[in-house]
């Protein structure tokens, strides 16, 4: 929901505002990629510390985004495009035992 919302603020300030949610899987991993047509990220060395000063919020969004992800054997990453912004979520799948009736 975090990179949904920050998402959306960052479109609202551009001229093109483009906005997707796409999700993909194997075998093994979901993927979900959040993009966006706003103005990108200035450094993203610092995207997922604490308390980042510049967001207009809190600064904690992705670091505790980040820190649920990973609680669940996933990963968010950022990804480097030409415009806009890219938040990639990987988490691996589980096989469901069948339960015998």
């Amino acid at each position: 929901m975090n990179l949904s919302q920050n998402s959306l603020r960052a479109v609202m300030e551009s001229e093109q505002r483009h906005f997707r949610i796409s999700v993909s899987t194997t075998a093994r991993q979901l993927r979900l990629q959040v993009c966006d047509s706003g103005p990108g990220v200035a450094k993203p060395a610092e995207l997922f510390e604490p308390f980042r000063s510049g967001t207009g919020h809190g600064g904690i969004g992705l670091y505790v985004s980040r820190a649920i992800v990973r609680s669940y054997g996933g990963e968010l990453k950022y990804k480097v495009s030409g415009s806009g912004a890219t938040f990639i979520v990987e988490m691996a799948l589980v096989q469901m035992k069948e339960q015998a009736e």
